[in-house]
């Protein structure tokens, strides 16, 4: 299911993050974030890059200057920095 969707400060990428829809106690699901580039050439319903973590996705968020920064909460309590840049 997803739980929470970002564009990043330029406006070419998103990302997408999944969980679980139920939880009981503490969260030990392995989730993952997909990450899509609107400018790449012959993105054809794929993502560009998948991120997978420890807990279910509760939020995530683009840095607003630099745009191939993004950061990730889970369930879990884990907070996760990417950089998404290739």
């Amino acid at each position: 299911m997803i739980s929470d969707i970002g564009w990043n400060s330029s406006g070419s990428i998103f990302a997408v993050g999944y969980s679980e829809p139920e939880h009981e106690g503490a969260c030990s699901h392995k989730s993952f974030i997909s990450i899509w580039n609107l400018f790449k050439k012959g993105l054809q319903n794929a993502s560009s890059q998948i991120i997978e973590i420890n807990g279910c996705v509760s939020c995530l968020k683009f840095h607003p200057v630099r745009s191939s920064i993004l950061a990730c909460g889970s369930f879990s309590g884990g907070i996760y920095l990417y950089n998404i840049e290739k």
